[in-house]
């Protein structure tokens, strides 16, 4: 065990088990891959030091590249997610929530008075709840900064397609699981929130609010008590004892949806890994989400 320091944050990190992570790990190139290795394919000595002390291969990392431009500049930024195998060994006194709650809720060092850098890159820390990436049990994700990027590939640079990361996300995991599924088209993902709204928003008290809240944020409808559910632990029990053998699964954040059969494997605490999503009964008489929120949720709500 390798130990390491973030702020006021200790951990130990397996260097065996995250090299065998990056071993197996296995996934196509992209622009934001190649454009990468390009900027940073002579590696300082502190930067492959740093990488290779914790058996990351930070060329098989995923990377998001975000083209922003103004009217006056334009901006390149690049994100580098690095799962290690870590675990917890010291957390700064002034949080009470349990370690893995909070690295899901993605708190830095100090909050954001921790400025820890490596060579050219910043870093920051990430759980599942904040990682795009599929992380296995016992994983963290260092999250690496690239400032000072530039875009050296033919052509203009692209903004990230974020439906596609978390379509490469939700299906590894799905893979990973041996459940079989059928991607919808954006099409149909909406028009299946929207029917799901209407038909929870019919068992509302108060249901004009309940419609427009949820076209606002899928899961408001019960963090604002107007229907009835169940919250935290009895809600993922309840969902974990539900017959999975045909259900649908949304994105709350983008158009991405699948149609399930037999998701019995698709357990609450796999749910846990991605940001903000839900599982509804293919009839809508059942209705699981698991929020991007650490105070609210998952949310577990059943209809006749």
């Amino acid at each position: 065990m390798k130990p390491f320091n973030f702020g006021q944050w200790g951990f130990k990190i397996d260097v065996e088990k995250t090299k065998e992570y990056y071993k197996e790990y296995n996934r196509p190139k992209t622009d934001a891959d190649r454009n990468f290795y390009e900027n940073y394919k002579d590696l300082s000595a502190e930067e492959k030091e740093f990488f290779d002390s914790f058996g990351i291969d930070v060329f098989s990392c995923l990377k998001e590249t975000i083209c922003i431009k103004t009217n006056e500049t334009e901006m390149l930024n690049c994100k580098v997610y690095c799962p290690v195998c870590a675990e917890s060994v010291s957390i700064p006194d002034i949080y009470s929530l349990p370690v893995e709650e909070i690295i899901d809720c993605h708190i830095k060092g100090i909050l954001d008075e921790q400025d820890e850098r490596v060579g050219r890159f910043r870093i920051d820390l990430s759980g599942n709840g904040r990682c795009p990436c599929f992380l296995p049990e016992g994983f963290i994700c260092f999250v690496l900064y690239c400032d000072e990027i530039k875009w050296l590939l033919p052509g203009e640079p692209v903004k990230s397609d974020y439906d596609e990361m978390h379509k490469q996300h939700y299906e590894e995991a799905f893979s990973r699981l041996g459940i079989n599924v059928t991607p919808l088209d954006r099409d149909t993902v909406a028009q299946l929130k929207t029917e799901w709204m209407n038909a929870l928003s019919k068992k509302s008290k108060n249901q004009n609010k309940a419609k427009r809240l949820s076209e606002d944020c899928i899961w408001h409808i019960f963090s604002f008590g107007l229907l009835r559910c169940d919250d935290e632990e009895v809600a993922s029990r309840q969902y974990d004892n539900q017959n999975k053998y045909s259900c649908v699964f949304l994105s709350n954040i983008d158009d991405v949806g699948y149609r399930i059969e037999n998701a019995d494997a698709l357990s609450a605490e796999i749910l846990d890994q991605f940001i903000d999503v839900t599982v509804i009964a293919s009839d809508f008489s059942w209705t699981y989400v698991k929020t991007h929120e650490c105070d609210f949720g998952p949310y577990f709500c059943k209809i006749d």
